[in-house]
């Protein structure tokens, strides 16, 4: 998500609101005293009836009037509103909720999830996606939906670790993970990608 880096670009550099609002918040702004690298989890697991959810995604998808944000994010494919919601979605959404829950119970126990963002992205040959986090939400996931032979890995950008796209499986790793996918060899990559933030 653009969102922070956006905003800081129309907020004058020397600005007393951008440095202290947002560059403590930007990766690599003036503050950055150090550079550290950490091994973080994820979480790779396979839907058990993908098959029949899928065919029910692509259904939505067909669906779908507003693609307003294809090609102007760090997503260079087509790409439907942050907030898509559709009952197809929300199952995955809770199954994603469900996966945290169960791998990390405390945060059952003592938080909740909000902002739970959801798009769907439409890859075609030659469209990828820019390196880039989501550093303000705590998980982010991806659900691979259609892959066909020449589809493009999700790759995790400083650890270079390949995610091979394979239908009914999701990836769900940490916001702040730096994350891109290469220049897509076919048409027809469909995803549904998500934010989670954690509140208590």
């Amino acid at each position: 998500t653009q969102f922070p880096c956006e905003i800081a670009d129309l907020i004058p550099k020397k600005s007393k609101k951008y440095r202290r609002n947002f560059l403590p918040l930007l990766p690599f702004g003036k503050k950055t005293k150090m550079i550290v690298n950490e091994k973080f989890p994820i979480i790779v697991k396979k839907h058990p009836y993908y098959e029949s959810l899928n065919i029910q995604l692509i259904d939505d998808i067909d669906k779908i009037d507003d693609w307003g944000l294809s090609y102007k994010t760090n997503v260079n494919a087509k790409m439907s509103h942050w907030e898509t919601k559709t009952k197809n979605v929300n199952i995955v959404v809770d199954w994603v909720r469900d996966i945290i829950y169960g791998n990390y119970s405390w945060l059952a126990r003592n938080h909740k999830f909000v902002d739970m963002e959801s798009w769907f992205a439409v890859y075609n040959q030659g469209d990828f996606t820019a390196r880039h986090d989501h550093f303000m939400s705590e998980f982010s996931w991806v659900y691979f939906i259609k892959c066909p032979r020449g589809s493009s890995p999700l790759v995790f950008s400083t650890s270079g670790k390949k995610i091979k796209a394979e239908e009914g499986k999701i990836v769900i790793f940490p916001g702040s993970l730096k994350h891109e996918v290469p220049k897509n060899k076919c048409c027809d990559r469909i995803v549904l990608a998500g934010n989670i933030t954690v509140t208590k």
